[in-house]
């Protein structure tokens, strides 16, 4: 999963920094789930798959992103 959101970050053309700020949490959280120390809850998930333009079930391929 963190590769996933870096990738789509980079490709997005958006800082760490930037995504924190759209998706309305920390910095520091944002790095926690690029780095794959945490895994968001599903309403931050959605936020950062909507944020870089991604679908949810790729960006976070788990059961509790799918419902």
């Amino acid at each position: 999963m963190s590769e996933l959101l870096k990738e789509a970050r980079l490709k997005a053309g958006l800082t760490q920094a930037q995504v924190a700020n759209l998706v309305g949490v920390t910095e520091r959280s944002y790095q926690y789930h690029e780095a794959g120390r945490r895994t968001p809850n599903v309403y931050t998930g959605q936020r950062i798959a909507e944020v870089l333009g991604v679908d949810v079930k790729v960006l976070f391929p788990t059961k509790a992103y799918h419902g």
